[in-house]
């Protein structure tokens, strides 16, 4: 996961350079709470969130300061980043494995083949000792 840093925002300071009044018109929930915006090591913010709305979507403690908000919500998104990479580590396995079985499962049709081949080929041989061919 990209490195975030946070702030609370004071309502009143532009945004990536667009004024606060567009994001407060624009987001009634931001006039409701504190606000934090989470930026990039570029000191860029990618994401911008009312404490409450943290709260209630991540079931995070309603008694927590604004700061502890911001923190345990990092916090998950590195847990979520992590439980990502793991899952993804084991559909890599997990393909790798499907691939070894496919070609094994390749190998054993073209033996059996050889295999139901030679049988016909021999049963046709027994057929004319039989019957005299």
């Amino acid at each position: 996961m990209k490195k975030f840093t946070y702030e609370i925002w004071n309502k009143s300071s532009k945004i990536n350079g667009i004024d606060a009044q567009y994001y407060l018109k624009k987001h009634y929930e931001f006039t409701l709470d504190d606000v934090i915006l989470f930026k990039n090591s570029q000191g860029i913010v990618e994401r911008i969130e009312s404490v409450l709305t943290l709260k209630n979507n991540y079931n995070i403690d309603s008694s927590l300061t604004s700061n502890e908000v911001a923190k345990e919500y990092l916090k998950i998104k590195r847990g979520e980043e992590e439980n990502r990479k793991s899952y993804t580590d084991k559909i890599s396995i997990l393909s790798e494995q499907n691939a070894k079985l496919l070609l094994d499962s390749a190998i054993k049709t073209n033996e059996i083949n050889a295999l139901n081949k030679n049988a016909a080929n021999l049963t046709l041989e027994i057929a004319k000792m039989k019957g005299g061919m």
